[in-house]
Protein backbone atom coordinates (compact mmCIF):
# COMPACT_ATOMS: atom_id res chain seq x y z
CA UNK A 1 0.00 0.00 0.00
CA UNK A 2 2.75 2.60 0.49
CA UNK A 3 5.10 1.82 -2.39
CA UNK A 4 1.56 1.83 -4.56
CA UNK A 5 0.17 5.58 -2.80
CA UNK A 6 3.95 7.17 -2.96
CA UNK A 7 4.36 5.65 -6.70
CA UNK A 8 1.14 7.36 -7.35
CA UNK A 9 2.24 10.71 -5.96
CA UNK A 10 5.35 10.44 -7.92
CA UNK A 11 3.50 10.27 -11.00
CA UNK A 12 2.85 13.99 -10.64
CA UNK A 13 6.38 14.85 -11.18
CA UNK A 14 6.96 12.45 -13.74
CA UNK A 15 4.26 14.89 -15.48
CA UNK A 16 5.62 17.67 -14.89
CA UNK A 17 9.00 17.02 -16.02
CA UNK A 18 7.20 15.71 -19.72
CA UNK A 19 5.36 18.95 -19.78
CA UNK A 20 8.29 21.38 -19.35
CA UNK A 21 10.68 19.08 -21.81
CA UNK A 22 7.78 19.26 -24.63
CA UNK A 23 7.40 22.86 -24.30
CA UNK A 24 11.19 23.51 -24.03
CA UNK A 25 11.39 21.59 -27.46
CA UNK A 26 13.75 19.26 -26.31
CA UNK A 27 12.79 15.58 -28.42
CA UNK A 28 16.18 13.83 -26.96
CA UNK A 29 14.49 14.01 -23.39
CA UNK A 30 11.20 13.44 -24.53
CA UNK A 31 11.39 9.88 -25.66
CA UNK A 32 13.97 9.42 -22.96
CA UNK A 33 10.81 10.64 -20.36
CA UNK A 34 8.22 8.04 -22.68
CA UNK A 35 10.44 5.12 -22.00
CA UNK A 36 10.78 5.88 -18.14
CA UNK A 37 6.93 6.22 -18.33
CA UNK A 38 6.23 3.01 -19.95
CA UNK A 39 8.29 1.17 -17.32
CA UNK A 40 6.82 3.33 -14.74
CA UNK A 41 3.30 2.61 -15.39
CA UNK A 42 4.47 -1.33 -15.78
CA UNK A 43 5.69 -1.20 -12.50
CA UNK A 44 2.46 0.44 -11.16
CA UNK A 45 0.24 -1.73 -12.84
CA UNK A 46 2.49 -4.58 -11.24
CA UNK A 47 2.40 -3.64 -7.22
CA UNK A 48 -1.80 -2.46 -7.68
CA UNK A 49 -2.00 -5.90 -8.75
CA UNK A 50 0.40 -7.58 -5.74
CA UNK A 51 -1.18 -4.81 -3.19
CA UNK A 52 -4.78 -5.94 -4.21
CA UNK A 53 -4.24 -9.47 -4.12
CA UNK A 54 -2.55 -9.45 -0.25
CA UNK A 55 -5.15 -6.89 0.77
CA UNK A 56 -7.84 -9.60 -0.03
CA UNK A 57 -5.78 -12.11 1.37
CA UNK A 58 -5.71 -10.51 4.76
CA UNK A 59 -8.81 -9.69 4.34
CA UNK A 60 -9.88 -13.23 4.13
CA UNK A 61 -7.54 -14.24 6.84
CA UNK A 62 -8.09 -11.50 9.58
CA UNK A 63 -12.38 -12.05 8.94
CA UNK A 64 -11.48 -16.21 9.42
CA UNK A 65 -9.65 -15.26 12.44
CA UNK A 66 -12.48 -13.20 13.86
CA UNK A 67 -15.19 -15.98 13.27
CA UNK A 68 -12.91 -18.48 14.87
CA UNK A 69 -12.37 -16.57 18.30
CA UNK A 70 -15.98 -15.94 17.91
CA UNK A 71 -17.04 -19.07 18.09
CA UNK A 72 -14.45 -20.46 21.04
CA UNK A 73 -15.59 -17.50 23.02
CA UNK A 74 -19.12 -18.74 22.25
CA UNK A 75 -18.06 -22.27 22.64
CA UNK A 76 -16.51 -21.33 26.37
CA UNK A 77 -19.66 -19.85 27.61
CA UNK A 78 -20.68 -21.68 30.73
CA UNK A 79 -23.49 -23.91 30.05
CA UNK A 80 -25.41 -22.11 32.94
CA UNK A 81 -25.26 -18.73 31.43
CA UNK A 82 -26.04 -20.45 27.67
CA UNK A 83 -29.84 -19.71 27.80
CA UNK A 84 -29.44 -16.23 28.28
CA UNK A 85 -28.28 -16.11 25.04
CA UNK A 86 -30.14 -16.43 21.64
CA UNK A 87 -29.03 -18.68 18.97
CA UNK A 88 -30.25 -15.71 16.47
CA UNK A 89 -28.06 -13.25 17.80
CA UNK A 90 -25.10 -15.95 17.88
CA UNK A 91 -25.61 -16.30 14.35
CA UNK A 92 -26.00 -12.66 13.73
CA UNK A 93 -22.55 -12.02 14.89
CA UNK A 94 -20.95 -14.76 12.70
CA UNK A 95 -22.68 -13.34 9.66
CA UNK A 96 -24.08 -10.11 9.94
CA UNK A 97 -21.68 -8.91 12.43
CA UNK A 98 -18.93 -10.32 10.48
CA UNK A 99 -19.78 -9.01 7.15
CA UNK A 100 -20.73 -5.52 8.65
CA UNK A 101 -17.14 -6.00 10.19
CA UNK A 102 -15.31 -6.51 7.15
CA UNK A 103 -17.62 -3.38 5.13
CA UNK A 104 -17.02 -1.29 7.19
CA UNK A 105 -14.03 -1.65 9.44
CA UNK A 106 -11.44 -3.90 8.02
CA UNK A 107 -11.79 -2.22 4.52
CA UNK A 108 -11.89 1.45 5.90
CA UNK A 109 -9.07 0.61 7.99
CA UNK A 110 -6.70 -0.34 4.91
CA UNK A 111 -8.11 2.45 3.43
CA UNK A 112 -6.82 4.58 6.38
CA UNK A 113 -2.91 2.89 5.90
CA UNK A 114 -2.84 3.42 1.74
CA UNK A 115 -4.58 7.01 1.77
CA UNK A 116 -2.61 8.22 4.99
CA UNK A 117 0.70 7.11 3.63
CA UNK A 118 -0.20 8.69 0.30
CA UNK A 119 -1.58 11.96 1.82
CA UNK A 120 2.15 12.28 3.71
CA UNK A 121 4.02 11.68 0.23
CA UNK A 122 2.04 14.10 -1.57
CA UNK A 123 2.20 16.48 0.66
CA UNK A 124 5.96 16.85 1.19
CA UNK A 125 5.72 16.79 -2.89
CA UNK A 126 3.53 19.97 -2.95
CA UNK A 127 5.36 21.97 -0.45
CA UNK A 128 8.47 21.49 -2.02
CA UNK A 129 6.35 22.70 -5.72
CA UNK A 130 4.33 25.55 -3.71
CA UNK A 131 4.07 26.46 0.02
CA UNK A 132 1.07 28.91 -1.15
CA UNK A 133 -1.31 26.14 -2.78
CA UNK A 134 0.23 23.37 0.34
CA UNK A 135 -1.28 26.14 2.74
CA UNK A 136 -4.84 26.34 1.00
CA UNK A 137 -4.63 23.03 0.66
CA UNK A 138 -4.00 22.35 4.14
CA UNK A 139 -7.07 24.89 5.45
CA UNK A 140 -9.51 22.84 2.80
CA UNK A 141 -8.56 19.68 4.59
CA UNK A 142 -8.99 21.04 8.38
CA UNK A 143 -12.72 22.35 6.77
CA UNK A 144 -13.31 19.07 5.45
CA UNK A 145 -12.48 16.92 8.69
CA UNK A 146 -14.92 18.96 10.47
CA UNK A 147 -17.98 16.91 8.90
CA UNK A 148 -16.92 13.56 10.09
CA UNK A 149 -16.30 14.44 13.27
CA UNK A 150 -19.66 15.87 14.02
CA UNK A 151 -21.19 13.17 12.30
CA UNK A 152 -19.35 10.21 14.10
CA UNK A 153 -21.28 10.02 16.92
CA UNK A 154 -24.81 10.15 15.26
CA UNK A 155 -23.37 7.42 12.57
CA UNK A 156 -22.29 4.61 15.57
CA UNK A 157 -25.70 5.24 17.56
CA UNK A 158 -27.22 4.43 14.43
CA UNK A 159 -24.68 1.50 13.29
CA UNK A 160 -26.00 0.14 16.58
CA UNK A 161 -29.44 0.24 16.05
CA UNK A 162 -28.44 -1.40 12.58
CA UNK A 163 -26.65 -4.26 14.20
CA UNK A 164 -29.22 -4.98 16.80
CA UNK A 165 -32.07 -4.81 14.50
CA UNK A 166 -30.49 -6.96 12.61
CA UNK A 167 -29.95 -9.60 15.48
CA UNK A 168 -33.22 -9.36 16.21
CA UNK A 169 -34.93 -10.00 12.91
CA UNK A 170 -32.13 -13.22 12.17
CA UNK A 171 -33.68 -14.33 14.99
CA UNK A 172 -36.94 -13.83 14.10
CA UNK A 173 -36.02 -15.42 10.63
CA UNK A 174 -34.86 -18.54 12.33
CA UNK A 175 -37.43 -18.88 14.54
CA UNK A 176 -40.66 -18.94 11.59
CA UNK A 177 -38.12 -21.12 9.29
CA UNK A 178 -38.30 -23.44 12.18
CA UNK A 179 -41.70 -23.45 13.25
CA UNK A 180 -43.21 -23.23 9.48
CA UNK A 181 -45.09 -26.78 10.04
CA UNK A 182 -46.68 -25.65 13.11
CA UNK A 183 -48.17 -22.26 11.24
CA UNK A 184 -49.34 -23.76 8.62
CA UNK A 185 -51.05 -26.19 10.52
CA UNK A 186 -52.67 -23.41 12.75
CA UNK A 187 -54.01 -21.45 9.48
CA UNK A 188 -52.12 -18.04 10.95
CA UNK A 189 -49.11 -17.73 8.19
CA UNK A 190 -50.65 -14.69 6.80
CA UNK A 191 -50.41 -12.96 10.37
CA UNK A 192 -46.68 -14.48 10.01
CA UNK A 193 -46.18 -12.96 7.00
CA UNK A 194 -47.69 -9.36 8.23
CA UNK A 195 -44.90 -9.58 11.44
CA UNK A 196 -42.03 -11.09 8.77
CA UNK A 197 -43.08 -7.73 6.48
CA UNK A 198 -42.91 -5.62 9.03
CA UNK A 199 -39.56 -6.78 10.64
CA UNK A 200 -38.11 -6.76 7.32
CA UNK A 201 -39.35 -2.76 7.04
CA UNK A 202 -37.45 -1.94 10.66
CA UNK A 203 -34.14 -3.43 9.06
CA UNK A 204 -34.43 -1.55 5.82
CA UNK A 205 -35.30 1.84 8.00
CA UNK A 206 -32.67 1.14 10.77
CA UNK A 207 -30.48 0.55 7.49
CA UNK A 208 -31.57 3.64 6.07
CA UNK A 209 -30.84 6.02 8.87
CA UNK A 210 -27.29 4.71 9.29
CA UNK A 211 -27.29 5.06 5.57
CA UNK A 212 -28.14 8.97 5.78
CA UNK A 213 -25.29 9.77 7.72
CA UNK A 214 -22.69 8.15 5.45
CA UNK A 215 -24.32 9.82 2.31
CA UNK A 216 -24.43 13.21 4.01
CA UNK A 217 -20.51 12.54 4.52
CA UNK A 218 -19.58 11.53 1.42
CA UNK A 219 -21.77 14.53 -0.79
CA UNK A 220 -20.23 16.78 1.54
CA UNK A 221 -16.81 15.41 0.94
CA UNK A 222 -17.36 15.61 -2.99
CA UNK A 223 -18.54 18.85 -2.94
CA UNK A 224 -15.23 20.64 -0.79
CA UNK A 225 -12.61 18.15 -2.97
CA UNK A 226 -14.06 19.75 -6.19
CA UNK A 227 -14.24 22.87 -5.12
CA UNK A 228 -10.54 22.44 -4.03
CA UNK A 229 -9.64 21.24 -7.33
CA UNK A 230 -10.96 24.12 -8.99
CA UNK A 231 -9.39 26.60 -7.01
CA UNK A 232 -6.19 25.08 -7.09
CA UNK A 233 -6.49 25.43 -11.17
CA UNK A 234 -7.20 29.00 -10.81
CA UNK A 235 -4.26 29.83 -8.35
CA UNK A 236 -1.66 27.94 -9.98
CA UNK A 237 -2.49 29.49 -13.01
CA UNK A 238 -1.96 32.99 -11.85
CA UNK A 239 1.12 32.07 -10.60
CA UNK A 240 1.83 30.38 -14.01
CA UNK A 241 0.93 34.20 -15.46
CA UNK A 242 3.07 35.92 -13.15
CA UNK A 243 5.70 33.87 -14.13
CA UNK A 244 6.31 32.26 -10.83
CA UNK A 245 5.94 28.54 -11.44
CA UNK A 246 6.15 26.67 -15.11
CA UNK A 247 3.20 25.18 -16.97
CA UNK A 248 4.31 21.47 -16.24
CA UNK A 249 4.56 22.26 -12.46
CA UNK A 250 1.19 23.65 -12.63
CA UNK A 251 -0.14 20.53 -14.18
CA UNK A 252 2.05 18.34 -11.32
CA UNK A 253 0.28 20.27 -9.07
CA UNK A 254 -3.16 19.59 -10.26
CA UNK A 255 -2.34 16.18 -10.54
CA UNK A 256 -0.80 16.42 -7.09
CA UNK A 257 -3.93 18.37 -5.81
CA UNK A 258 -6.00 14.97 -6.95
CA UNK A 259 -3.98 12.94 -5.04
CA UNK A 260 -4.02 15.52 -1.84
CA UNK A 261 -7.66 15.71 -1.80
CA UNK A 262 -8.50 12.01 -2.75
CA UNK A 263 -6.64 10.70 0.21
CA UNK A 264 -8.71 13.33 2.16
CA UNK A 265 -11.74 12.17 0.57
CA UNK A 266 -11.17 8.88 1.57
CA UNK A 267 -9.96 9.30 5.24
CA UNK A 268 -13.31 11.39 5.53
CA UNK A 269 -15.34 8.64 4.60
CA UNK A 270 -13.23 5.66 6.46
CA UNK A 271 -13.11 7.07 9.63
CA UNK A 272 -16.92 7.52 10.34
CA UNK A 273 -17.35 3.67 9.62
CA UNK A 274 -14.62 3.15 11.63
CA UNK A 275 -15.88 5.05 14.62
CA UNK A 276 -19.26 3.69 13.35
CA UNK A 277 -18.56 -0.04 14.16
CA UNK A 278 -16.85 0.59 17.27
CA UNK A 279 -19.99 -0.71 19.52
CA UNK A 280 -20.07 -3.96 17.14
CA UNK A 281 -16.33 -4.43 17.18
CA UNK A 282 -17.08 -4.53 21.02
CA UNK A 283 -19.69 -7.02 20.80
CA UNK A 284 -17.70 -9.47 18.85
CA UNK A 285 -14.75 -9.03 21.12
CA UNK A 286 -17.07 -9.96 24.52
CA UNK A 287 -17.89 -12.68 22.54
CA UNK A 288 -14.27 -14.02 21.60
CA UNK A 289 -12.86 -12.37 25.00
CA UNK A 290 -15.09 -15.52 27.13
CA UNK A 291 -13.12 -16.27 30.13
CA UNK A 292 -13.17 -20.06 30.24
CA UNK A 293 -15.55 -21.40 32.73
CA UNK A 294 -14.12 -22.05 36.23
CA UNK A 295 -12.65 -25.45 36.71
CA UNK A 296 -9.95 -27.53 39.19
CA UNK A 297 -6.97 -28.89 38.13
CA UNK A 298 -7.28 -32.42 39.32
CA UNK A 299 -8.38 -35.12 37.69
CA UNK A 300 -11.44 -36.96 38.04
CA UNK A 301 -11.36 -40.60 39.23
CA UNK A 302 -14.29 -42.70 39.92
CA UNK A 303 -13.53 -46.47 40.67
CA UNK A 304 -15.38 -46.04 44.22
CA UNK A 305 -18.38 -44.03 44.62
CA UNK A 306 -19.95 -40.51 43.93
CA UNK A 307 -21.35 -39.17 47.49
CA UNK A 308 -23.60 -35.85 47.85
CA UNK A 309 -23.79 -34.19 51.40
CA UNK A 310 -26.42 -31.72 51.78
CA UNK A 311 -26.78 -30.33 48.59
CA UNK A 312 -28.67 -26.98 47.62
CA UNK A 313 -28.79 -25.49 44.63
CA UNK A 314 -31.07 -22.30 43.50
CA UNK A 315 -30.67 -20.41 39.88
CA UNK A 316 -31.63 -16.94 40.90
CA UNK A 317 -30.63 -16.96 43.95
CA UNK A 318 -33.70 -16.94 46.35
CA UNK A 319 -35.27 -20.07 45.38
CA UNK A 320 -34.15 -23.45 45.87
CA UNK A 321 -34.51 -26.10 43.36
CA UNK A 322 -32.86 -28.74 44.93
CA UNK A 323 -32.39 -28.33 49.32
CA UNK A 324 -30.08 -30.62 51.47
CA UNK A 325 -30.32 -33.45 49.39
CA UNK A 326 -28.16 -36.55 50.46
CA UNK A 327 -27.17 -39.53 48.17
CA UNK A 328 -24.69 -42.44 47.50
CA UNK A 329 -24.21 -43.52 44.13
CA UNK A 330 -21.97 -46.69 43.76
CA UNK A 331 -20.01 -47.64 40.62
CA UNK A 332 -21.81 -50.00 38.64
CA UNK A 333 -24.82 -48.94 40.74
CA UNK A 334 -28.01 -48.41 38.71
CA UNK A 335 -30.51 -45.08 40.18
CA UNK A 336 -33.43 -44.24 39.19
CA UNK A 337 -34.18 -40.18 39.58
CA UNK A 338 -37.67 -39.75 39.89
CA UNK A 339 -40.26 -36.74 40.90
CA UNK A 340 -42.42 -34.59 39.11
CA UNK A 341 -41.77 -32.07 37.00
CA UNK A 342 -40.04 -29.24 38.10
CA UNK A 343 -38.64 -30.77 40.90
CA UNK A 344 -34.97 -30.58 39.76
CA UNK A 345 -34.60 -34.06 38.53
CA UNK A 346 -32.41 -32.79 35.18
CA UNK A 347 -30.78 -30.08 37.13
CA UNK A 348 -29.12 -32.87 39.72
CA UNK A 349 -28.01 -34.18 36.82
CA UNK A 350 -26.17 -30.69 35.53
CA UNK A 351 -24.82 -30.67 39.02
CA UNK A 352 -23.40 -34.16 38.96
CA UNK A 353 -21.97 -33.59 35.69
CA UNK A 354 -20.74 -29.91 36.85
CA UNK A 355 -22.61 -27.30 34.49
CA UNK A 356 -23.46 -25.46 37.66
CA UNK A 357 -20.55 -24.90 39.89
CA UNK A 358 -22.28 -22.44 42.12
CA UNK A 359 -23.91 -24.82 44.92
CA UNK A 360 -23.91 -25.44 48.75
CA UNK A 361 -23.26 -28.67 49.90
CA UNK A 362 -20.44 -30.70 48.44
CA UNK A 363 -20.75 -33.48 45.55
CA UNK A 364 -17.92 -36.03 45.51
CA UNK A 365 -16.53 -38.21 42.81
CA UNK A 366 -13.86 -40.94 44.89
CA UNK A 367 -13.74 -38.71 48.15
CA UNK A 368 -12.49 -35.59 45.70
CA UNK A 369 -14.83 -32.55 45.96
CA UNK A 370 -16.10 -31.33 42.46
CA UNK A 371 -15.19 -27.33 42.33
CA UNK A 372 -11.22 -29.35 42.54
CA UNK A 373 -12.11 -31.28 39.51
CA UNK A 374 -10.90 -31.14 36.07
CA UNK A 375 -14.03 -29.83 34.52
CA UNK A 376 -13.73 -31.62 31.24
CA UNK A 377 -11.95 -34.33 32.58
CA UNK A 378 -15.35 -34.81 34.13
CA UNK A 379 -17.80 -35.00 31.17
CA UNK A 380 -15.20 -37.06 29.29
CA UNK A 381 -16.86 -39.69 32.33
CA UNK A 382 -20.05 -38.87 31.44
CA UNK A 383 -22.50 -40.09 28.73
CA UNK A 384 -25.60 -37.82 28.48
CA UNK A 385 -28.71 -38.65 26.74
CA UNK A 386 -31.28 -36.05 26.35
CA UNK A 387 -34.66 -36.36 26.06
CA UNK A 388 -34.88 -33.10 23.34
CA UNK A 389 -32.55 -34.81 20.94
CA UNK A 390 -30.26 -33.23 18.79
CA UNK A 391 -29.37 -34.27 15.52
CA UNK A 392 -26.45 -32.26 13.09
CA UNK A 393 -27.40 -32.14 9.82
CA UNK A 394 -25.19 -35.43 8.46
CA UNK A 395 -25.35 -39.30 8.36
CA UNK A 396 -26.24 -41.34 10.58
CA UNK A 397 -23.09 -42.11 11.30
CA UNK A 398 -21.65 -38.76 11.90
CA UNK A 399 -24.51 -37.90 14.80
CA UNK A 400 -23.04 -41.38 16.52
CA UNK A 401 -19.47 -40.92 16.23
CA UNK A 402 -19.35 -36.73 16.44
CA UNK A 403 -16.06 -37.04 14.48
CA UNK A 404 -14.12 -39.31 16.57
CA UNK A 405 -13.24 -42.65 14.65
CA UNK A 406 -14.64 -45.94 15.65
CA UNK A 407 -14.13 -49.45 14.44
CA UNK A 408 -17.15 -51.11 12.50
CA UNK A 409 -17.75 -53.65 15.19
CA UNK A 410 -17.93 -50.55 18.22
CA UNK A 411 -20.14 -48.74 16.01
CA UNK A 412 -22.67 -51.93 14.94
CA UNK A 413 -22.72 -53.07 19.25
CA UNK A 414 -23.90 -49.15 19.73
CA UNK A 415 -26.68 -49.85 17.57
CA UNK A 416 -27.90 -53.26 18.50
CA UNK A 417 -27.67 -51.80 22.23
CA UNK A 418 -29.40 -49.47 21.56
CA UNK A 419 -32.11 -50.82 19.44
CA UNK A 420 -31.46 -48.56 16.30
CA UNK A 421 -30.02 -51.77 14.30
CA UNK A 422 -33.01 -52.61 12.87
CA UNK A 423 -34.57 -49.16 11.41
CA UNK A 424 -31.18 -48.46 9.69
CA UNK A 425 -31.17 -51.41 7.62
CA UNK A 426 -34.38 -50.36 6.28
CA UNK A 427 -32.72 -46.85 5.39
CA UNK A 428 -31.88 -46.12 2.02
CA UNK A 429 -27.91 -45.98 2.27
CA UNK A 430 -28.01 -47.57 6.06
CA UNK A 431 -25.52 -45.52 8.59
CA UNK A 432 -24.58 -43.38 5.47
CA UNK A 433 -28.02 -42.14 4.98
CA UNK A 434 -28.24 -38.11 5.71
CA UNK A 435 -30.38 -37.30 8.58
CA UNK A 436 -31.52 -33.79 7.47
CA UNK A 437 -31.68 -30.77 9.57
CA UNK A 438 -32.33 -31.06 13.49
CA UNK A 439 -32.82 -35.03 12.44
CA UNK A 440 -36.49 -34.11 10.54
CA UNK A 441 -35.83 -37.12 8.16
CA UNK A 442 -36.08 -39.13 11.13
CA UNK A 443 -38.87 -40.20 13.54
CA UNK A 444 -38.40 -38.96 16.80
CA UNK A 445 -37.93 -42.72 18.17
CA UNK A 446 -35.67 -42.85 15.51
CA UNK A 447 -33.57 -40.23 17.13
CA UNK A 448 -33.74 -41.18 20.06
CA UNK A 449 -32.57 -43.94 19.42
CA UNK A 450 -29.41 -42.59 17.98
CA UNK A 451 -28.82 -40.47 20.07
CA UNK A 452 -28.68 -43.63 22.67
CA UNK A 453 -26.18 -45.20 20.14
CA UNK A 454 -24.42 -42.05 21.02
CA UNK A 455 -23.86 -42.33 24.66
CA UNK A 456 -22.99 -45.96 24.50
CA UNK A 457 -20.15 -46.22 21.89
CA UNK A 458 -17.94 -44.01 24.10
CA UNK A 459 -18.63 -46.89 26.81
CA UNK A 460 -18.09 -44.06 29.70
CA UNK A 461 -18.67 -45.03 33.11
CA UNK A 462 -21.45 -42.97 33.73
CA UNK A 463 -25.06 -42.95 31.71
CA UNK A 464 -27.41 -40.16 31.99
CA UNK A 465 -30.85 -40.55 30.70
CA UNK A 466 -32.83 -37.44 31.03
CA UNK A 467 -35.78 -39.39 29.72
CA UNK A 468 -33.90 -40.57 27.10
CA UNK A 469 -36.17 -42.88 25.91
CA UNK A 470 -39.28 -41.16 26.15
CA UNK A 471 -40.26 -40.81 22.05
CA UNK A 472 -40.33 -44.71 22.19
CA UNK A 473 -43.06 -47.25 22.11
CA UNK A 474 -43.03 -49.01 25.86
CA UNK A 475 -41.76 -52.12 24.34
CA UNK A 476 -38.59 -50.89 22.56
CA UNK A 477 -38.14 -48.42 25.38
CA UNK A 478 -38.09 -51.38 28.28
CA UNK A 479 -36.14 -53.67 26.17
CA UNK A 480 -33.37 -50.86 25.61
CA UNK A 481 -33.68 -50.42 29.55
CA UNK A 482 -33.22 -53.90 30.50
CA UNK A 483 -30.33 -54.19 28.14
CA UNK A 484 -28.43 -51.19 30.06
CA UNK A 485 -29.81 -52.77 33.00
CA UNK A 486 -28.06 -55.71 32.60
CA UNK A 487 -24.34 -53.96 31.83
CA UNK A 488 -22.74 -54.41 34.78
CA UNK A 489 -19.67 -51.79 34.67
CA UNK A 490 -22.21 -49.29 33.87
CA UNK A 491 -23.56 -46.91 36.32
CA UNK A 492 -26.56 -45.44 35.03
CA UNK A 493 -28.50 -42.59 36.18
CA UNK A 494 -32.73 -42.70 34.75
CA UNK A 495 -34.48 -39.45 35.10
CA UNK A 496 -38.07 -41.08 34.37
CA UNK A 497 -41.88 -40.36 35.17
CA UNK A 498 -42.94 -43.80 35.45
CA UNK A 499 -40.78 -47.27 36.13
CA UNK A 500 -42.31 -50.57 35.25
CA UNK A 501 -42.57 -53.52 37.93
CA UNK A 502 -40.28 -55.62 35.98
CA UNK A 503 -37.69 -52.90 36.19
CA UNK A 504 -38.02 -51.23 39.21
CA UNK A 505 -36.82 -54.22 41.06
CA UNK A 506 -33.33 -53.87 38.85
CA UNK A 507 -32.48 -50.45 39.84
CA UNK A 508 -29.98 -50.18 43.23
CA UNK A 509 -32.14 -47.11 44.47
CA UNK A 510 -34.78 -45.01 43.39
CA UNK A 511 -34.28 -41.30 44.42
CA UNK A 512 -36.98 -39.36 44.52
CA UNK A 513 -37.03 -36.08 44.70
CA UNK A 514 -39.37 -33.60 45.68
CA UNK A 515 -40.44 -29.72 45.04
CA UNK A 516 -38.31 -27.68 47.71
Amino acid sequence: GAVTASSSALLAILLQKLIDTVLQGDGNNFFLLAIVAAGYLCFLGIINYCYAYCGKKLLRKVLASIREAVFLGIARRPPSSRGENKVGDDLSAFTNDAALIEQNYLIPLLTVAEYSFMFLCTLGLLLWLSPAITLFLLISMIVMFLVPVILGKALSQRQNAYSAQLAHFTAIVKDYLGGLEILRSFHVLHLTQKRFIQENEDVVTKKASADFIVNLNESFSAIVSTLTMVAVVFIGAYQVLVGKISMGTLLALVQLSGTFVVPVTMLMEALPKIKGMRPVVKNLNELADTPPEESGKIKPQFHHEITVDQLTFSYDGHRNIIKDLNLTMKRGGKYAIVGPSGCGKTTLIRLLSGEEPHYKGTIRYDGTELKKLDREALRALIAPVHQNVYLFDGTVKDNICLGEPFEEEEIIQALVQSGADGFIQELPQGLNTMVGEGGCRLSGGQCQRIAVARGLIRRRPILILDEGTSSLDRSTAEDIEQRLLAMKDLTMLTITHHLSEQSIEQYHDVIQISPS
